[in-house]
């Protein structure tokens, strides 16, 4: 058997382990709760804008049906005062509407901070791996490349 298969077989290829891999899994985990908690508050973020411009559509809409009734000939005070009483509950309703979006912009600025946190903790972790991964491999060739030498030497001198 030549020298050369004696030593591939006697070291074999050594596979790079990452110490830290648990550590980095828990940190991809964290970043993922973060992101789909992130999106979950945009979502009732959008929704709650939503929800706000319905009212106002219909507060314009009842503005203008209220401006149509005035002008025409026939005045219905009960359905003038009626509408006045249905705007002002949707302003209330408005001013509620942007308290809440104001406290869900609060909510969004904070999950994003957190998950500007939570990537920056993964990418650490993930540039370490890297690193060590390059340093193992580099240490592996070098390695390799003494054997080979040695074995090339050990060749000269039997020959």
């Amino acid at each position: 058997m030549p020298i050369y298969r004696l030593y591939t077989l006697e070291v074999g290829l050594k596979k790079f382990e990452f110490k830290l891999q648990t550590v980095l899994k828990l940190r991809q985990k964290a970043l993922d709760d973060a992101m789909l908690e992130l999106a979950r508050i945009s979502k009732v973020l959008q929704d709650t804008q939503n929800e706000k411009q319905l009212i106002l559509d219909t507060k314009s809409n009842l503005s203008l049906k209220l401006t149509t009734v005035v002008e025409g000939e026939i005045l219905d005070i009960e359905q003038i005062q009626t509408g006045k009483n249905y705007i002002m509950q949707l302003d209330t309703k408005i001013k509620q509407k942007n308290q809440l979006i104001e406290q869900i912009k609060i909510a969004v600025n904070s999950q994003q901070k957190k998950v500007q946190e939570a990537l920056k903790e993964r990418d650490i972790l993930t540039k370490l791996e890297e690193k060590q991964k390059q340093n193992f491999y580099k240490e592996f060739l070098h390695k390799e490349m003494t054997e080979l030498d040695d074995i090339s030497i050990s060749r000269y001198k039997v020959g």
